[in-house]
């Protein structure tokens, strides 16, 4: 397949960062309600863990690590140090974010003390933290990638992405959009609604 813009293997990633970029306004949204008194449905905290259960750590931080990052380690690229120890890093840290984000809507939906203001420290942290984490890849280890893998490199690398996607289903990426736009309504709607 000739290499396109959109078949490229960074392209793609960059592409679910703008989708992950959505979720993360929508968390940052649902937190400031959380903090002025809102009543949140745990469905739309549920989505936001399923989001980033299935989308951003199964299959994003999957497709980076283990095809992305292996690629780029066989055309030359340190294992250790700059420019993959930076993602690595921070995947590992923002697995632990995500933990305390399960754990805080678990304590929201038992209905625990302080459980809306842990839900909420906790989306902002994650969505803090997932923002700065996009832009470093879109802007320091992208732009290495591209140098360094080829036209054929990059269209196996899109292959293997297309695969995994394949892997978690029929209609996985489109899935994912479609969660996305319907937070980013139900978000939309709050904004607009007398409280």
């Amino acid at each position: 397949m000739p290499i396109t813009l959109d078949t490229m293997a960074t392209s793609t990633l960059e592409r679910e960062h703008s989708l992950i970029l959505e979720v993360l306004t929508c968390m940052a949204v649902v937190a400031d309600e959380l903090d002025r008194g809102r009543s949140i449905e745990p469905d739309v905290l549920d989505q936001f863990v399923e989001f980033f259960r299935v989308f951003v750590e199964g299959a994003h931080i999957r497709k980076e690590e283990t095809i992305l990052f292996t690629a780029l380690e066989k055309k030359g690229v340190p294992v250790n140090g700059c420019p993959l120890d930076l993602p690595r890093n921070e995947h590992l840290q923002g697995q632990a974010l995500f933990a305390d984000l399960i754990d805080s809507v678990s304590a929201y939906r038992a209905g625990e003390k302080g459980g809306a203001s842990a839900v909420a420290r906790s989306l902002r942290r994650l969505a803090s933290f997932y923002a700065l984490h996009t832009w470093n890849e879109d802007h320091l280890v992208f732009p290495i990638a591209n140098k360094f893998l080829s036209p054929d490199d990059q269209d196996n690398v899109y292959e293997q992405f297309a695969a995994m996607d394949s892997e978690n289903g029929a209609g996985f990426q489109v899935r994912f959009r479609n969660m996305a736009r319907e937070l980013v309504r139900t978000v939309s709607n709050w904004k607009t609604s007398v409280r």
